[in-house]
């Protein structure tokens, strides 16, 4: 196993602390202090963390920070959208702005010419 990439996260709620397989994580939006993280079983996980932890623990091969709120794992993304900014619309039907701040990054992250 890469040192680098982990299988699963733990996420610590008030009452429980539940194992996500990373590649189950469809996005994570931040809510304050807390972070919402929405699997591909059409569950969400309400964690006692910021996103920045999460970032972190996800590590960046499949999951980029789209905006200051919301992480995407690539894998999940059915479309981007360009109309009216740009966005990305994910498995669960999830539409998610990208900031004008990421957006070169991220597409040099998918290896997606400038639009």
């Amino acid at each position: 196993m890469d040192s680098k990439v982990k299988k699963y996260i733990l996420i610590s709620s008030f009452d429980k602390v539940d194992f996500i397989k990373t590649d189950q994580i469809i996005c994570c939006i931040a809510d304050g202090r807390y972070t919402s993280i929405f699997t591909l079983d059409g569950k969400q996980y309400v964690a006692c963390q910021n996103l920045g932890k999460y970032e972190s623990d996800l590590g960046d091969e499949f999951f980029f920070r789209i905006h200051q709120s919301y992480i995407v794992n690539i894998a999940h993304i059915n479309r981007i959208k360009k109309n009216e900014g740009f966005f990305c619309e994910m498995t669960n039907n999830m539409r998610l702005p990208i900031s004008n701040r990421k957006h070169k990054v991220f597409c040099e992250f998918i290896g997606l010419k400038i639009m």
